[in-house]
């Protein structure tokens, strides 16, 4: 091994101790700080045979939901070389694991660039970003459904004039985007417009599959989010919510944060929005803590061995 190589690999070697102890210690800090009941709590409130039953069935939506993604992500890798399902399993969750430490997912779009060939390395940026641009939209459409039932039943007047300067400001957005059309973004080469034109260029099948799974996806993660609510003991309608959980992650989605703070994001929103109904704080904080446990917890843990075998291809 030359001295440049081992300089590479040392260089990436110290890279790799360096994302794994940031990602351990936070997710050990997390779990730490996540609840506000411990397990002796628990077992007061529920027998064992409940608590085997949220442990089944929380395990159960969670492998279902990251399958879905799995999924997706091999459908998209797949424009560019056909890989494995166990690849897509590889890339996925080690791309998820340094997404938890990098503002707005960055780190999930470097990691999985890595992946492939230095050739196809943006390519792989855009079909990583229209991954998250289809769970986007699809949070968009549902979560318009839920805050219009929210604001049509609740007086709540910052949201209502929050909507109203989104608004306003879209008009000067649209604008911008089409006169910045053809200026260079995220990376080296890509404006707005060649980004647009990439994506319309994939197939149909594509597409549809890819919009297919996200939502299958999003009706899966709100639907263990509404289960769990009814397993702590939420006397809600089954329409009512429904919406609120639309609402819930329509307004997490418009704040721009950490993934790492994603738990106490959405535990705020949560109790907030599920308290004009009067859901219980305790209801609302137990399902946030068992959705981040499985949702973000074990995935981020599973990810974190692929990093330690990581191997950018040259």
């Amino acid at each position: 091994m030359d001295v440049a190589n081992k300089s590479n690999h040392y260089l990436l070697t110290t890279g790799k101790v360096i994302v794994l102890s940031v990602i351990l210690g936070y997710l050990i800090y997390r779990f730490d700080k996540v609840g506000v009941y411990d397990w002796h709590s628990y077992k007061t409130h529920f027998n064992e045979n409940f608590l085997l039953l949220l442990f089944i069935g929380s395990g159960i939506f969670t492998a279902v939901n990251w399958f879905l993604e799995i999924f997706k992500w091999k459908e998209l890798a797949e424009t560019l070389r056909t890989i494995s399902y166990k690849t897509a399993f590889k890339q996925t969750l080690a791309a998820f694991s340094v997404a938890v430490i990098t503002p707005a997912r960055i780190g999930e779009y470097g990691l999985k660039a890595f992946y492939f060939k230095p050739a196809e390395r943006k390519k792989v940026f855009l079909l990583t970003l229209f991954s998250n641009v289809s769970q986007m939209v699809v949070t968009l459409i549902f979560g318009c459904f839920g805050l219009v039932f929210f604001l049509s039943e609740n007086q709540v007047f910052f949201l209502k004039q929050r909507g109203l300067l989104i608004l306003i400001l879209l008009l000067p957005a649209v604008i911008i985007g089409y006169l910045f059309r053809r200026k260079t973004i995220f990376i080296k080469g890509f404006t707005l417009q060649n980004c647009f034109e990439f994506f319309i260029k994939l197939s149909i099948v594509t597409i549809a599959k890819v919009f297919l799974f996200s939502v299958l996806r999003y009706v899966i993660f709100s639907s263990m989010f509404y289960f769990l609510l009814l397993f702590f003991g939420m006397e809600l309608p089954v329409t009512t919510a429904f919406l609120l959980i639309f609402t819930m992650y329509l307004l997490v989605s418009m704040l721009p944060t950490f993934l790492i703070f994603d738990v106490v994001i959405r535990g705020g929103v949560a109790v907030w929005l599920f308290a004009f109904y009067g859901v219980s704080e305790w209801i609302v904080i137990s399902t946030v803590s068992v959705m981040w446990i499985y949702n973000f917890l074990i995935p981020a843990l599973l990810g974190s061995f692929f990093i330690a075998k990581f191997k950018p291809v040259s």
